[in-house]
């Protein structure tokens, strides 16, 4: 099994287009993705209030899963503005993504519940799984 991950990241946070081209030209998908593909991000709740987020996940051809949180980081910097996206491409290995209920009182069955379903679509083993929960 071989896997890559490509990452993008901006700072763009006012103007869904740019932030768009600048995320499709760090990943260079028409090179770099491979038969499957899943996303995941992190960034500040900004991005989800400006439609950064929709209009990211939207221009991606794969589903996205991530999460909002309080400062990111790449190579280069750290920023509580920094949006960031890794993307996970491989030829031969499958990625699916799912959300669960809202939790109430049972948080045990509602995610293996999540999982269980997300999985029986699967045709290959689970060989690795990311969980992104509420603070």
């Amino acid at each position: 099994m071989t896997m890559k991950m490509i990452n993008a990241w901006t700072l763009e946070l006012d103007e869904p287009d740019v932030a768009v081209a600048e995320i499709l030209s760090q990943l260079n998908l028409e090179e770099n993705l491979l038969k499957n593909a899943t996303g995941f991000l992190t960034c500040s709740y900004d991005y989800v209030e400006t439609g950064i987020v929709k209009a990211v996940c939207d221009a991606l051809p794969f589903d996205v899963v991530g999460g909002t949180t309080l400062t990111n980081a790449n190579n280069d910097e750290a920023d509580t503005m920094l949006f960031c996206l890794s993307v996970l491409t491989a030829d031969d290995c499958q990625f699916a993504a799912a959300v669960t209920e809202p939790f109430q009182e049972s948080i045990d069955e509602i995610v293996t519940s999540t999982v269980d379903t997300t999985v029986s679509k699967m045709d290959q083993d689970i060989k690795m799984a990311l969980a992104f929960l509420p603070f």
